[in-house]
C-alpha cells in the first residue's frame, strides 16, 4: 500500500533527532521518489528526485575528495620517502668520500714521517762517516807530525 509507505517515508525523513547518515537519507529520498511516482504526484517526485541527486552528488564529491586526498597523501609520502632515501645515499657517499680522504691524509702523514725519518737516518750516517773521516784525517795528520817531530829530534840527537 503506497499510502502507508508514504507515511512511513515521511516519518523517516522527518526524524531529525537521529544523527545525519547520508547513505540512509539517499535511500529514503529514492524511496520517496518511487512512492510519489507510483502515486502519480510528479511535483513531489521531482522535488525528492532533486534532493536525491543533490545528496548523491554531495556524497560522490566527498568520496572523490577523499580519494584524491588519499592518493595525494600517498604520492607525497612516496615522494618524501624517495627524497629521504636520496639524502641517505648522498650522506653515505659523503661519508665514504670523507673516510677515503681521511685515509689519504693518514697515509700522507705516515709517508712524510717515514721520509723525514729516512732522511734523518741518511744524514746521521753521512755525518757519522764525515766525522770518522775527519777524525781519521786528523789522527793521520797528528801522527805524521809527531813522527816528523820524532825524526827531527832523532836527527838532531844524532848530529850532536
Amino acid at each position: 500500500d503506497y499510502k502507508k509507505a508514504l507515511e512511513l517515508g515521511l516519518l523517516t525523513l522527518g526524524d531529525k533527532n537521529v544523527d545525519f547518515h547520508a547513505e540512509e537519507d539517499i535511500d529514503n529520498e529514492a524511496f520517496m521518489v518511487d512512492v510519489y511516482k507510483k502515486l502519480g504526484n510528479t511535483e513531489l517526485e521531482l522535488y525528492h528526485l532533486k534532493r536525491f541527486q543533490k545528496l548523491n552528488d554531495s556524497i560522490n564529491s566527498v568520496k572523490k575528495v577523499n580519494a584524491l586526498s588519499y592518493y595525494q597523501t600517498l604520492y607525497e609520502t612516496e615522494k618524501r620517502d624517495a627524497q629521504i632515501e636520496n639524502q641517505e645515499n648522498k650522506l653515505a657517499l659523503l661519508e665514504e668520500k670523507h673516510k677515503t680522504k681521511n685515509q689519504w691524509i693518514t697515509f700522507g702523514a705516515i709517508s712524510l714521517v717515514g721520509i723525514f725519518g729516512f732522511i734523518l737516518v741518511v744524514r746521521s750516517r753521512n755525518n757519522q762517516k764525515s766525522r770518522r773521516l775527519s777524525n781519521l784525517i786528523f789522527l793521520k795528520s797528528y801522527y805524521w807530525r809527531k813522527r816528523q817531530s820524532v825524526r827531527e829530534s832523532l836527527r838532531i840527537f844524532m848530529i850532536v
